[in-house]
């Protein structure tokens, strides 16, 4: 995201999350409009926990942040409790 940022001409403003129990967003990306958070899983299936640390950071930005979604290693894409899930090999058609 870093590269594709410095590519269009834009400074980069990612970011990270954590609150004090642990659950945690692993990028936020700082647009002029909203903030995106972005979850990002290295395991092919989509479980429950891969929404949790998006639920929470949602509920506490409200309509404050634009739709997040899940990138993980599987192969499909979809939506889950409101948040999209995308495979990361979708990431090169955007």
């Amino acid at each position: 995201m870093m590269k594709r940022e410095h590519n269009r001409g834009t400074l980069p403003r990612l970011f990270w999350w954590r609150n004090s129990t642990g659950l945690e967003i692993d990028l936020i990306a700082e647009h002029a409009e909203k903030p995106q958070p972005v979850e990002i899983k290295a395991g092919a299936t989509i479980n429950r926990g891969y929404f949790t640390g998006i639920e929470r950071w949602l509920e506490l930005a409200g309509n404050r942040a634009t739709q997040p979604p899940v990138i993980y290693g599987g192969d499909e894409t979809g939506e889950r409790r409101g948040v999209q899930y995308r495979s990361w090999r979708d990431l090169a058609r955007t």
